[in-house]
């Protein structure tokens, strides 16, 4: 069974979305590593920080580590 790190929610009417609020998560930093750590198996989803199509800062999870 595939098990999500967090809940996205509707950001807007044409469908963009967001991460639920209700469902927070810490961002952590070890070892140059910026990451949320998966709430059920403890896996470090590393982001980097990004700028959207609207110009909006945010983060992209780039890739798990165990």
């Amino acid at each position: 069974m595939r098990r999500r790190a967090f809940q996205k929610g509707l950001f807007d009417d044409k469908g963009h979305t967001a991460m639920d609020v209700n469902t927070r998560l810490d961002l952590e930093w070890v070892e140059g590593d910026q990451f949320f750590r998966c709430p059920h198996c403890s896996a470090k989803n590393v982001v980097v920080d990004t700028t959207g199509p609207n110009a909006l800062p945010g983060l992209r999870i780039v890739h798990i580590k165990e």
